[in-house]
């Protein structure tokens, strides 16, 4: 290894930011981070911070006004043998032109790689397009979960060392973490950014049908994502259609007793870890990597139906035994997962010798 890590993150906001920074503020090998001046999320921690854009109109300005410098100014510290390794810990629209520079150099080239493959609805084919020309290109991939490997591996048949390291738990500032006690009345949460491949819609159709006393409402908090149609007409459904901040999450998680993944499909999910964080007993459906990050006695599993989500439900609302079970097995399992030990995982691939 030469002198240091370049490690480039870029993004605005979104748990994909959170997670990056909480890896790279625990990398302790000499490291240079760049990291977008625009973004909502915390930065990391002694980081360059760089104006990249704020919109998409800025997007196409910036990636012929303010991208060049960046690479030149990169292209002088790799002349000057300062960099040995570029890792990015998510994707975003300008790592594939700082991939490129870095191969031209012989250097190796790491990536995290959250989705792999855009979900059903999304429709964006710029960003399906770099991001398999970045894993296409990369020597070591990183995956959060085996299923996502899988898919872009029957997607893309890339060459590079392909690992599986999971996601950390997010723990936004001033969640509470203790386990809890099942309420006298429950409040449904539904938590992230409003897709079609959310399954909204069959939350929707599954809370219509819980007439339980114990049921106190839902709170659909997100936001919506290419005008997707959200209808309701039951004064019991609360929506709150924006990007939430870590205290709002946080407050949002701690006055809510169930949170509910409907998802028609999934690669993994962050949610998922910061339910994990705050003990909260999840309902989610069987798709995609969240069995791999929750087993059968840390959630209801269930199909992407609105009758079976339904059901979830029923059986979280009927049983208290079962609720706080739960609630505890997600105590526990947050004491197995650690920052820590994911990182030094990944700054073992990011530091091991390369031969080009």
């Amino acid at each position: 290894m030469t002198d240091k890590l370049f490690i480039l993150s870029l993004g605005r906001q979104g748990g994909s930011v959170i997670y990056g920074t909480a890896i790279i503020n625990r990398i302790k090998a000499p490291k240079e981070v760049w990291s977008s001046a625009f973004s909502i999320a915390e930065k990391p921690s002694e980081a360059t911070v760089v104006k990249t854009y704020n919109g998409v109109l800025q997007f196409l300005i910036a990636s012929f006004t303010r991208l060049l410098p960046m690479l030149l100014k990169c292209r002088h510290g790799l002349k000057a043998n300062r960099y040995s390794v570029f890792y990015t810990p998510y994707f975003h629209y300008w790592n594939l032109p700082f991939i490129l520079l870095f191969k031209w150099y012989g250097k190796q080239v790491v990536i995290t790689v959250h989705d792999g493959i855009p979900h059903s609805g999304e429709g964006k084919f710029l960003e399906k397009w770099l991001n398999m020309a970045c894993i296409k290109r990369a020597d070591d991939i990183i995956f959060l979960t085996a299923f996502v490997r899988n898919a872009v591996k029957a997607a893309s048949n890339f060459s590079g060392k392909a690992h599986v390291i999971p996601h950390g738990p997010i723990t936004p500032e001033g969640l509470l973490s203790t386990n809890r006690k099942f309420p006298a009345k429950a409040r449904l949460l539904f938590l992230g950014r409003l897709g079609y491949y959310k399954g909204i819609d069959l939350l929707i159709n599954a809370v219509k049908k819980i007439e339980h006393p114990a049921y106190d409402g839902l709170t659909i908090a997100g936001k919506r994502q290419k005008r997707l149609p959200i209808r309701f007409n039951d004064s019991r459904i609360k929506l709150i259609d924006k990007w939430h901040a870590d205290a709002e999450i946080a407050e949002l998680v701690n006055t809510h007793d169930i949170l509910v993944l409907p998802y028609r499909e999934a690669t993994q999910s962050g949610v998922v870890t910061i339910g994990i964080s705050a003990s909260i007993p999840m309902v989610c459906t069987k798709t995609g990597g969240l069995h791999e990050q929750l087993t059968d006695d840390e959630a209801i599993f269930v199909n992407p139906e609105p009758d079976d989500i339904h059901k979830g439900i029923q059986k979280l609302l009927e049983s208290p035994d079962l609720y706080e079970k739960i609630s505890q097995r997600l105590v526990e399992k947050r004491k197995q997962l650690s920052w820590e030990s994911i990182t030094n995982k990944i700054e073992k691939i990011i530091t091991q010798p390369f031969s080009g």
